[in-house]
């Protein structure tokens, strides 16, 4: 049960942090101060040094917290088994998971990838994200000498893929719903471009 100092302590790091988001979307990461964070939070700066070290320290752990619920989610909801139904079910379980995450968190996400955010941000979901296809495709396909390209391609592929699709879909002020995501990623993944275009049948239904 959450006692009602954790409470205090939780909204006072939620306003310090939309606080920041807010500073962020306004003129960038570089420049903000604390002086400029605790009045745009409402907040004096005692209370800002009682949980960071710095600006940098708040956004540090912000990005860490963003990414940790990523990971929650993943360890979760990873599919552990082979191919099959059971397989499939789950993958997409944890990808609805994740884009109804981003959606719930989509300001904080937006911003760290987008132009005013932080770029080592970018780094450190590529790294989440190798993590899920290189798990998932090792399971798809274990043996190396079966692949027609090497797997690392494969991955950074997929990767790629992925995060600009993530991007796009917040440039695009999140046009389809998280489930409607999961659809277009696993047509995406499953069709090739003529399918894609229309130009080719497939088996997959609309």
């Amino acid at each position: 049960m959450i006692q009602p100092l954790d409470r205090r302590i939780i909204r006072t790091k939620q306003l310090l942090r939309e606080a920041l988001m807010n500073l962020i979307e306004e003129k960038g990461i570089e420049g903000i101060t604390v002086r400029d964070l605790t009045e745009q939070a409402g907040l004096n700066r005692g209370t800002f040094y009682l949980h960071y070290r710095d600006i940098a320290d708040l956004l540090e752990q912000s990005k860490t917290e963003m990414l940790h619920g990523l990971l929650k989610i993943h360890d979760k909801l990873n599919p552990k088994t082979g191919i099959d139904d059971n397989f499939e079910k789950k993958k997409e379980a944890m990808a609805l998971a994740m884009f109804e995450y981003f959606a719930d968190n989509h300001r904080f996400f937006e911003l760290m990838l987008g132009p005013k955010g932080d770029p080592s941000y970018i780094d450190q979901m590529k790294k989440f994200l190798k993590k899920i296809h290189y798990e998932n495709h090792l399971r798809i396909q274990p043996n190396d000498a079966n692949l027609l390209v090497p797997r690392d391609y494969l991955i950074a592929h997929a990767i790629s893929s992925t995060l600009g699709i993530i991007q796009h879909w917040f440039e695009s002020g999140m046009n389809l719903t998280p489930k409607e995501m999961v659809t277009l990623v696993k047509r995406l993944a499953e069709l090739n471009p003529l399918q894609l275009s229309g130009l080719e049948k497939s088996s997959v239904e609309k």
